[in-house]
């Protein structure tokens, strides 16, 4: 999974909706200053929960490979996130609600597409008032639930036999499969 591909489409997704400078939508692990250019969005990953088990496969691999990399092992597995976009300024909510709507543009769903991220359901939008003191004026939140595909693999190759031990299946490989196996 590339959190930096991920972040990169869902902010162009909130520059787009809002109309806002990319500069004004900022992810909050980079240091955030209150005293920005209003209005300006949020945006940070409340959570990343791997769903269910990898799915395996596997896929031989044609021309001249490496003696113990004939095959390529994927492991495809979807991963569930929460993000947290968080609009300030005059009007949030319905910059908010902007964001939410646009969600469905073409242009909007090819990009996201792009980065492997499907949009799942989003909560109401919350007012949340402004900041006391000299801080930002008002401001309001969402939170989307999105999964993400990623994909990990690995070379490997034949194996000679299979040892089943306990319910544990235990690949065996020599290098050498002209000599018969002790």
């Amino acid at each position: 999974m590339n959190l930096a591909t991920i972040k990169t489409a869902l902010s162009a997704w909130v520059v787009a909706a809002t109309s806002y400078p990319a500069e004004q939508v900022v992810w909050t692990q980079q240091t955030v200053d209150l005293r920005l250019p209003q209005p300006y969005v949020t945006l940070a990953i409340n959570s990343i929960r791997q769903n269910g088990q990898p799915q395996i496969r596997t896929e031989e691999r044609t021309g001249t490979v490496a003696e113990g990399e004939e095959l390529v092992v994927y492991a495809d597995t979807w991963h569930d996130l929460a993000v947290r976009v968080q609009a300030w300024g005059e009007d949030p909510v319905s910059a908010l609600i902007d964001v939410q709507s646009k969600a469905a543009l073409p242009t909007i769903q090819a990009a996201l597409r792009a980065a492997n991220i499907g949009l799942g359901d989003w909560s109401d939008v919350t007012e949340l008032g402004s900041v006391p003191g000299p801080g930002p004026d008002h401001r309001a939140l969402f939170t989307i639930k999105m999964s993400v595909a990623n994909t990990v693999s690995e070379y490997c190759g034949y194996w000679d036999w299979v040892t089943v031990a306990d319910g544990l299946m235990t690949p065996t490989t020599y290098i050498d499969v002209n000599e018969p196996a002790p």
